[in-house]
């Protein structure tokens, strides 16, 4: 896989809150979706 465009998040205690660590994990899971063939996704759901 290309890892170009992979992001990296170092989470020490207490800098980020869990809410926030969801909302860029569901982004990020939105993004690679997007990206995937209708044909695919149709058979995902």
């Amino acid at each position: 896989m290309n890892k170009k465009l992979w992001n990296s998040v170092y989470i020490h205690e207490g800098d980020l809150k869990p809410k926030f660590i969801l909302e860029l994990i569901d982004h990020s899971y939105d993004m690679v979706f997007k990206g995937i063939p209708k044909k695919i996704k149709d058979n995902l759901k």
